[in-house]
């Protein structure tokens, strides 16, 4: 029998137990509830942070992508070429109107200008005053990394007229030759002294069993051919010579400039580079 001491104390005791079972199934939906919230709050979170590293990642790429690319310029003749990733075309001369040139003529400085092209370049200083200017030019822009090399000439030997005979499977007599060109130089960058020969029998003024303009490297041993053009008699006046003009070294390439010219108006006089990869030598139309 309970006594009467233990009998409020029971029935507080089972009170207790009976709130916290109540209690506990009140507050489970909520702590559920809490737990989900909780995973949405990360999850949110993950996302957020996911879509910041590709903003991150997008912002970078766009960087890259707008980053602008190195433009140069070079003006021979009245031909106008754009250099950009390592690749040469002519432009527009009007594309490049706002571009200021370095202007050589006899290998000096004459002044930086601005090129604008009518019948033939006009200069015009940075007030937009034009300046007269009768000499023949080349014009290159601060982005190029042009270098002019000097360089001088002397006749073939009987050791060039041999490699021509051998090579080019022509008759060649020294007394015949217009042009007759030949130049030691460092070609291909490796310090050593290599061979440049072009020489021409082109003139229409004299009849000959064929007409030649051959132009051609000796490095380290081996003929590279840069200009090979035979041509009959009667093609006389619709072949052009060459002379080498100009020597450039651009970006630690070495570039060979020949003007060309005809004797008739079969053609029209211009410059042509020409640049030596993988021991050959490609013209830049």
């Amino acid at each position: 029998m309970i006594s009467k001491y233990k009998k409020p104390i029971l029935i507080i005791a089972i009170l207790i137990i009976i709130y916290l079972v109540i209690a506990f199934f009140v507050l489970q939906p909520f702590k559920k509830e809490n737990n989900n919230s909780n995973s949405n709050i990360n999850e949110n979170n993950n996302e957020e942070n996911e879509q910041n590293n590709n903003n991150n990642t997008n912002n970078g790429s766009n960087s890259n992508n707008n980053e602008k690319v190195k433009t140069s310029y070079l003006v021979l003749g009245d031909k106008i070429w754009k250099y950009q990733n390592n690749s040469w075309r002519k432009e527009n001369p009007e594309n490049a109107e706002d571009v200021k040139f370095n202007i050589y003529s006899a290998n000096e400085l004459k002044g930086k200008y601005y090129l604008k092209y009518g019948n033939t370049w006009n200069l015009f200083d940075d007030n937009n005053n034009y300046v007269a200017f009768d000499e023949e030019f080349y014009a290159y822009d601060e982005n190029l990394d042009l270098t002019n090399i000097a360089f001088t000439t002397q006749n073939i030997t009987e050791l060039e007229i041999e490699e021509i005979k051998n090579n080019y499977n022509i008759q060649i007599n020294s007394a015949d030759l217009v042009i007759n060109n030949l130049m030691t130089i460092d070609l291909n960058d490796d310090g050593n002294l290599d061979k440049l020969v072009f020489v021409s029998n082109l003139d229409y003024e004299t009849v000959k069993d064929h007409y030649y303009n051959i132009a051609y490297a000796n490095i380290n041993g081996k003929i590279i051919d840069i200009i090979r053009e035979i041509a009959s008699p009667d093609k006389c006046l619709d072949t052009p010579n060459y002379e080498l003009d100009y020597l450039f070294k651009i970006e630690n390439k070495l570039y060979l400039v020949f003007y060309q010219k005809f004797f008739s108006n079969a053609g029209r006089p211009g410059y042509n580079l020409f640049y030596l990869s993988d021991n050959k030598y490609i013209k830049i139309d």
